[in-house]
């Protein structure tokens, strides 16, 4: 798009980003000052997960850096976010930068460990051998977790290729009306085909 076009569209992008901005950065529970219980679909019920907080943390980044880019201020944004990144630090990494949690692939849209980081060769490694054994549901969103995160690296995508039609098809033939799944299947065949 030309720049004009693009101002043009950041510019009428903005109401909704800040009305987005503004809940993502005020959605917290006064106790421990973090997001609010959500929905999960693998529990089909409301729950507190480091996921919930790491999508809310790349959220508010997000906006603010959309902000930033035309030129309007949101002190709070990048204040919320740091309190975020705190939080999950302490709570997913160790003191050397090690990852605590069981799931880490959760983390990727959060940057608190660089795609290209070798702390991610185990995880992504144990994530592929239970999608091999099991390409259940799942296995599905730790595809589409996989190829987000490393969505610049196209040989380690390409070794993806084959996990995708019978996860994918596995997921979509059980739930072949779940708008979640459907989802992460977009997400996974177009991240990994399109690199």
């Amino acid at each position: 798009l030309a720049e004009e076009e693009r101002t043009r569209y950041r510019d009428e992008m903005w109401k909704t980003v800040e009305i987005v901005g503004d809940f993502v950065s005020s959605w917290c529970r006064a106790a421990r000052d973090t997001p609010v219980f959500s929905f999960d679909p693998a529990r089909l019920s409301d729950t507190a997960t480091l996921d919930t907080v790491a999508i809310a943390y790349a959220g508010i980044r997000a906006a603010a850096s959309f902000a930033t880019s035309i030129g309007k201020d949101k002190p709070e944004w990048p204040a919320r976010a740091a309190e975020l990144e705190d939080y999950l630090r302490f709570h997913a990494l160790d003191a050397t930068g090690n990852f605590k949690t069981g799931d880490p692939l959760i983390l990727w849209p959060t940057d608190l460990v660089g795609a290209g980081d070798p702390r991610w060769a185990a995880p992504v490694q144990a994530a592929v051998d239970r999608i091999q054994a099991d390409p259940g549901p799942a296995a599905l969103k730790a595809l589409a977790e996989i190829a987000m995160l490393l969505r610049d690296q196209k040989e380690k995508l390409a070794a993806l290729q084959p996990l995708v039609e019978p996860t994918v098809r596995s997921v979509l033939d059980e739930y072949p009306c779940d708008s979640y799944y459907a989802a992460l299947a977009v997400t996974a065949i177009l991240t990994i085909y399109n690199s």
